[in-house]
């Protein structure tokens, strides 16, 4: 499956034409580049650079807990890799929480010094694309009302608000390994592919 994006990397007119998103493999494992940015399934190696690029706002105990649900199957964690650096990460399941026919995209985060440059939009177009590929119709998010950048990102990106807000809770992991029971008022996003 090859799917065109007229989104350029770091603006809004393409720098070096199209940029082209693959999904490929028989085994149902893909690859994406763009540029120089490649999405790709995490690996244990991608560890200590996630932390790097993550921190202070993710803790190295998140990580690895997602990276554990990871390869137990409970999450597809994914990638960006920057020039040979993970720059970030978003986590895929199928299971349709909020929205039927859809896969669920979520644990979006990208390192402070590889925002604005489009990393989070070739993620989510990745999502989107393996989306489609498995046959899902929707991709679904959770996002927190107070998070007015992810807001008008995913707005731009051609999702929209489905119902009323919603009490989300969900459990953190702190730096010290605790664990702490978060609650805050969420949208769930929708896009219909």
């Amino acid at each position: 499956m090859r799917i065109r994006v007229s989104r350029a990397l770091g603006g809004e007119r393409p720098t070096s034409g199209r940029r082209t998103i693959t999904i490929s493999g028989s085994s149902g494992e893909s690859a994406v580049s763009t540029s120089h940015i490649r999405v790709r399934r995490a690996l244990e190696g991608d560890i200590p650079q996630l932390i790097s690029a993550l921190a202070p706002d993710v803790s190295a105990v998140q990580i690895g807990n997602r990276f554990q649900e990871h390869c137990d199957g409970y999450r597809e964690m994914l990638v960006a890799e920057l020039g040979g650096s993970i720059a970030g990460t978003v986590s895929i399941a199928a299971v349709e929480r909020r929205a039927e026919n859809s896969l669920r995209m979520f644990a979006l985060d990208v390192g402070s010094a590889y925002r604005r440059q489009g990393i989070g939009t070739i993620l989510i177009d990745y999502v989107e694309a393996r989306a489609r590929r498995e046959g899902y119709g929707k991709v679904n998010l959770e996002v927190a009302l107070d998070n007015g950048g992810a807001i008008r990102l995913y707005e731009r990106l051609g999702y929209f608000r489905r119902g009323e807000p919603f009490t989300d809770r969900w459990t953190l992991l702190t730096g010290d390994g605790r664990y702490e029971q978060v609650e805050e008022r969420s949208w769930v996003m929708v896009k219909t592919l």
